[in-house]
């Protein structure tokens, strides 16, 4: 994959900043999105004209269509999409958890990518009937935990399941072939190796996570789940 608009969210992480990295280093460009003020270190690595980020409210639907249209306005189009669902692995049992906690999840991993997945949609649909589409529009997303551990706590299954079901319906209504909807996921701490990952098998063969969920692991490669 080369000289491609990229969206990929939460630049200001070290999965969103690995996978920034790498797709610029192969000829893209990207369009970053950040919670807040991108470091000056963090800056420093990117080029100027190959790079651009954007502040983005999560819990905010008129957020989530600005940092489209800031895309459209620097480079056009959308070519790919990737949305990272980074989640905490909340070491307690569920009644334990915080309510301003479930709370704070609910606003900026579930709100964040159903608001974020409409508008890339839309720029995808807009973009196929106008025909100023060449190839693919892809649309991928990269769940994240933060820490190891070989179990899902229930709000990280709701989170899970939630997203799986979602994308399952999305994919059984989408009727066009150009369009290519899955995600991917890792048990992992291994933030490189899953950037790595996720950047061969979007450059190599986008259409390997269509309707899919791949898991990534370290030693045994992938998995690949039909939603």
């Amino acid at each position: 994959m080369k000289d491609k608009s990229i969206l990929i969210t939460d630049v200001d992480t070290p999965l969103g900043l690995e996978l920034a990295k790498r797709f610029l280093e192969s000829g893209n460009r990207i369009t970053g999105t950040v919670s807040g003020d991108l470091e000056s270190s963090l800056l420093s690595s990117f080029k100027d004209e190959s790079f651009i980020y954007t502040k983005w409210s999560k819990h905010s639907s008129v957020s989530a269509r600005n940092v489209v249209l800031t895309a459209l306005n620097s480079y056009s189009v959308i070519d790919l999409a990737i949305i990272i669902q980074s989640t905490e692995a909340w070491k307690k049992m569920y009644h334990e958890i915080y309510s301003t906690t479930i709370e704070k999840t609910i606003d900026t991993v579930i709100k964040g990518t159903m608001f974020l997945t409409k508008e890339v949609l839309s720029v995808f649909s807009s973009s196929l009937l106008k025909g100023n589409r060449e190839g693919n529009s892809v649309l991928a997303i990269a769940h994240h935990i933060t820490s190891e551990l070989n179990y899902l706590t229930p709000l990280e299954g709701f989170i899970r399941g939630g997203t799986e079901g979602f994308l399952r319906s999305l994919c059984r209504l989408n009727d066009d072939e150009n369009i290519i909807i899955g995600s991917f996921s890792s048990p992992s701490a291994d933030i490189r190796g899953y950037a790595s990952f996720i950047w061969e098998t979007l450059s190599e063969n986008p259409g390997r996570i269509n309707c899919r969920r791949v898991n990534y692991r370290t030693k045994k490669g992938f998995l690949r789940f039909n939603f």
